[in-house]
Formats: structure tokens, C-alpha cells, sequence
């Protein structure tokens, strides 16, 4: 999620370390207006293997992964956003298969941003070292 409230979103069939590199490539690409990207991730092996620490190493000026403290869903805004998704469509949908229930789910976020979330506490430390940074920041944690 960035910090405007969108989600941006790239599909894969698993949690695995190419789709999450497919993602930083998206936000890379996407984002292209900013000088550095900051993207804060769960301590999934998808997010932390081998594999991301190459992508990472090649694009250390334009990408930093900021790493949430282990098993902490309520610090994770965006498991908010898969708690209402996953209630609203996933328990709620009538598709009648996986494509489509992708495509709604898709139509669900895309329709609903910006999403407006507050911050928990344990961002207060890295919101403030990018604001040292010289980094223009609209979230504000609580």
C-alpha cells in the first residue's frame, strides 16, 4: 500500500519469493516520480530469501524493504484490508470460479481506494528516520 491509500496489487499462484520480486517491479516501474521507494513487509521467506536480497542489492538506491517485527498482524495495515476483503468477498461472492473471484476481488479494492488507515505505533521509529532522510510522508502513525 502506498502511502496515498492505493493498493497496488500483481498476481501470482503462490506466496513465493518471484512474486513478490514481480510486485517490487511493479511498484519500481509504477512509482517512477519517486526517488527512493519504501516498502514496509511481513517476515514471510517470500519476503526475506536469497532471491530478494539479489533484487534488493541491484536496486538498493531506487528500493528499501523495512521488515515488521515477527508475528505482528495488528503493526500490518494492510491485514486490515484482507480482513474486510476477505469477509466482504470471499465469504460473500458468488463466482463460480477462481478467475472471477480474482477479477471481484480486484473490482472490490480498486473501487474502494484510497484507503484511509492510521498507523500503529511501531511505525513512529521509521517515520521518522525518512523524514531524516528527507522523505515526504502523508501517513501519520497513531
Amino acid at each position: 500500500m502506498v502511502c496515498s491509500g492505493k493498493v497496488l496489487v500483481v498476481r501470482g499462484t503462490k506466496k513465493v519469493t518471484g512474486v513478490f520480486v514481480k510486485f517490487l517491479e511493479h511498484v519500481r516501474t509504477r512509482l517512477r516520480c519517486y526517488h527512493k521507494i519504501h516498502v514496509i513487509a511481513d517476515q514471510d521467506r517470500s519476503h526475506t530469501s536469497g532471491g530478494i536480497a539479489e533484487y534488493l542489492q541491484r536496486w538498493e538506491h531506487r528500493i528499501q524493504v523495512h521488515l515488521l517485527p515477527s508475528w505482528s498482524p495488528d503493526a500490518n495495515p494492510m491485514e486490515l484490508i484482507w480482513l474486510v476483503l476477505h469477509h466482504t468477498v470471499t465469504r460473500n461472492h458468488g463466482e463460480s470460479d477462481l478467475e472471477e473471484l480474482l477479477v471481484y476481488s480486484e473490482e472490490f479494492l480498486q473501487d474502494r481506494q484510497p484507503f484511509s488507515l492510521k498507523l500503529p505505533r511501531v511505525y513512529a521509529p521509521l517515520m521518522e528516520l525518512l523524514r531524516d532522510e528527507g522523505v515526504q510522508i502523508s501517513c501519520i502513525p497513531i
